[in-house]
């Protein structure tokens, strides 16, 4: 893109230097400035200077030599010097041949002009004249269609015929290179055509209106011209490729934080060979006992069901919050004496299930008593065992 509009940037300055004195530029000078540019702007002013306008073929050289020279891609073997031609700037322009309109005939489709009518032109002047209705206005809007008007005039069909065919006539025209036969059907454009003029009332207002824009070009100066619309279609290319291997980063989401990595990825470009990158992320042993931890890590952590458990602990602080109002409309109903009897209450009823536990049925081993002593004895031993049960319940 820099390397395109450099190269328009001189061009415009270049062409700001021509003087406006009888001196002309001597052509060396034009041809040390062509061959001081990049082989790629050198091919293509040489194909210009060959022709006046290039192919797709040539432009997609052109774009091949503009990529090879920003370094894009390799060169490609094989470049030819480029020679330039003995330049002629000192030459006059001749006018270019006249051409005159001699006749238009075979009008098929033409409002409702008859498929017979000709119209043929003078040397100096030709009217046309009729009656209302005869097809003057036809003969207008085929002219303002054919050849060049600031307003073409719509041109329509015959409406007493169901015709799908579009308009269409026979032009025929003499220019230096002899008679020729032009068989023009609407919305062609032929630049023999083109040539002629056509003035009539409906364009009037905007010759006067608007503005007239100087279209004459010098022949010398008009190569400039199609270079340009050169460069501007190798720059399409550009762009066009520009936009299809455009794509978003796909590390974006892969890495987290600063690292050693993520500057590396950062930094990355087209100049960055493979080595670079295969030293730079090379994955070790040491990386892949990591991996595996951390899979292990996650796997853990999966089963521990998060979800559940935050959801369970919501519910607990839900029923931690309600007691807590509880307890808040209840504490001012209470004493500082009656709340410190009711926690030595709640401290001895710790104190002494602590001891009915040492004591209860839990410290012994029941089963070791039942092939010790007498029948009685052992019955004493569960009789006491069921008191000591029914003591645990009613002190919990």
């Amino acid at each position: 893109m820099l390397v395109l509009r450099s190269m328009l940037t001189s061009m415009s300055v270049t062409a700001a230097k021509i003087p406006n004195k009888v001196e002309r530029p001597k052509v060396e000078s034009f041809k040390s400035w062509l061959e001081a540019k990049l082989y790629w702007e050198q091919f293509l002013w040489r194909l210009h200077l060959e022709k006046d306008e290039l192919d797709e073929v040539d432009l997609k050289k052109c774009y091949q030599y503009l990529l090879e020279d920003s370094g894009v891609i390799k060169t490609a073997a094989g470049r030819k010097p480029i020679v330039f031609p003995t330049l002629d700037l000192e030459s006059v322009d001749v006018s270019g041949a006249k051409s005159a309109l001699d006749k238009i005939e075979n009008l098929k489709n033409v409002n409702a002009i008859d498929e017979g009518c000709i119209i043929e032109f003078g040397k100096n002047l030709t009217i046309i004249y009729g009656d209302n209705g005869a097809g003057k206005s036809g003969i207008g809007r085929l002219l303002s269609n054919a050849c060049h008007s600031r307003k073409p005039r719509k041109l329509l069909a015959n409406a007493r015929k169901a015709s799908a065919f579009q308009p269409s006539a026979d032009f025929h025209v003499t220019d230096s290179n002899g008679a020729n036969l032009i068989r023009y059907r609407l919305g062609d454009n032929h630049s023999v055509l083109k040539a002629f003029s056509v003035f009539d009332h409906e364009c009037a207002l905007t010759h006067l209106n608007d503005g007239n824009a100087v279209e004459f070009v010098p022949s010398k100066i008009k190569i400039f011209d199609e270079v340009f619309k050169s460069i501007s279609a190798i720059e399409k290319k550009l762009d066009a490729d520009i936009e299809a291997k455009e794509c978003e980063d796909p590390t974006t989401d892969v890495f987290d934080g600063k690292s050693s990595i993520t500057d590396f990825v950062d930094g990355l470009s087209d100049e960055t060979s493979d080595q670079e990158i295969e030293d730079t992320l090379r994955f070790t042993d040491a990386d892949k006992t990591a991996l595996a931890d951390k899979k292990k890590e996650l796997a853990k952590k999966l089963k521990q069901d998060v979800t559940a458990q935050k959801t369970q602990l919501q519910e607990e602080c839900r029923d931690l919050e309600e007691f807590k109002r509880e307890l808040s409309a209840t504490f001012p109903a209470l004493s500082v004496t009656r709340a410190a009897q009711i926690n030595n209450l709640l401290k001895e009823i710790r104190e002494k299930k602590d001891i009915a536990d040492k004591l209860s049925v839990k410290s012994f081993d029941f089963a070791a008593f039942k092939n010790i002593g007498s029948p009685e004895w052992r019955a004493l031993i569960i009789a006491e065992r069921k008191r000591l049960c029914s003591v645990s319940i009613g002190n919990s």
